[in-house]
């Protein structure tokens, strides 16, 4: 399998550079460490993966060798990627761990990150004060097996304008299961990556007779949007939809 630095390489060629310098000095990296890191003499984390994913175009998870495949990267391992990476930077306040492991014992809860999600990025959400937007569910209440959250990946989101009216509205607050990628004959709500208008969409999903998989008409006039789960476009699956007052 491709390690971190061969894979940063391959993105930087893909990308049309043809010299780990000329990409630093397009980007103002610091020439010696980009190439430390290409080179796989010294190692990179999350917040240069980002930083490199974004002038590449590709997935920071991808470049981190936690996805299984390009294609997939976006979507299977992301709330593993963001519990795993982003855990250590919400434990360092005081007592905060504290909290969580107590909240846990105590009321059989489990704490998921809110994410922006976008068509080619997810990004942790930050309140003002930089911290790290997060809450507090039960998965017995829910009725979600223990082994999704301890696995990373159920994430939070909040829905886009582009949703399946009535169920979901915009600004909704959406629990995704990050695992799952399928399309079934039964409809369900699934939160899906369309490049066809390079938006997010939450909608329900079914597949035709011939395989392909399509989004229900929600009546607003908008055009049928197909589906692949092949190329990495399903996100999650909706498991809870809070929503806005």
């Amino acid at each position: 399998m491709e390690k971190p630095f061969e894979r940063l390489r391959q993105a930087r060629i893909e990308a049309g550079f043809k010299s780990a310098s000329a990409a630093a000095r397009k980007f103002g990296w610091g020439d010696a460490t980009y190439r430390h890191h290409e080179n796989g003499t010294r190692a990179y984390g999350i917040d240069q993966a980002q930083m490199y994913g974004e002038a590449f175009g590709v997935s920071p998870i991808w470049l981190l060798d936690i996805g299984p495949s390009a294609r997939e990267s976006w979507r299977v391992p992301v709330g593993k990627f963001f519990t795993e990476v982003v855990y250590p930077e919400l434990t360092y306040r005081e007592g905060l761990e504290e909290l969580l492991e107590l909240a846990g014992r105590s009321f059989g809860m489990s704490f998921v990150i809110e994410l922006d999600v976008g068509v080619r990025s997810m990004e942790v959400k930050r309140k003002e004060s930089g911290d790290i937007v997060f809450h507090i569910v039960s998965p017995e209440t829910l009725s979600i097996p223990e082994e999704k959250f301890k696995n990373g990946f159920l994430f939070f989101m909040r829905a886009p304008v582009l949703s399946s009216k009535p169920a979901v509205h915009a600004g909704d607050l959406v629990l995704v299961d990050g695992e799952y990628g399928e399309v079934n004959a039964r409809p369900e709500l699934l939160v899906v990556r369309n490049a066809e208008v390079e938006d997010i969409v939450i909608g329900w999903v079914t597949q035709r007779e011939d395989g392909q998989g399509v989004i229900l008409s929600d009546g607003s006039g908008r055009p049928a949007l197909t589906v692949s789960a092949e190329d990495g476009g399903i996100i999650g699956k909706v498991l809870w939809v809070g929503h806005r007052l």
